[in-house]
């Protein structure tokens, strides 16, 4: 993932890179310190519940998606997520 091309938004660091694949990947890294176990699950389980009902997953990327502390967890994730998700299809778009 070094040559990904990377930016963060409200928290969420996102690393992307165009993949020799037809179709796209996503992946998590949720560190201990965004919180506790149930925590972390929940919001994988968000990430991918968006992904699954996004149309990026037909586009040829690999997208890396590392929420720090600072990530609002009481915030709208499903919102800011699929923003986040339309922001990477509008700008990677090949």
């Amino acid at each position: 993932m070094k040559e990904g091309r990377r930016f963060q938004w409200h928290g969420l660091r996102c690393i992307v890179v165009n993949s020799h694949l037809e179709h796209g990947r996503i992946g998590f890294a949720v560190s201990r310190k965004y919180g506790n176990s149930a925590q972390r699950h929940h919001l994988k389980r968000v990430f991918r519940e968006v992904y699954r009902s996004h149309h990026i997953k037909f586009e040829s990327l690999d997208i890396l998606m590392i929420p720090s502390r600072s990530f609002d967890s009481k915030a709208n994730i499903y919102q800011d997520v699929t923003d986040i998700l339309n922001r990477l299809l509008r700008r990677y778009q090949a």
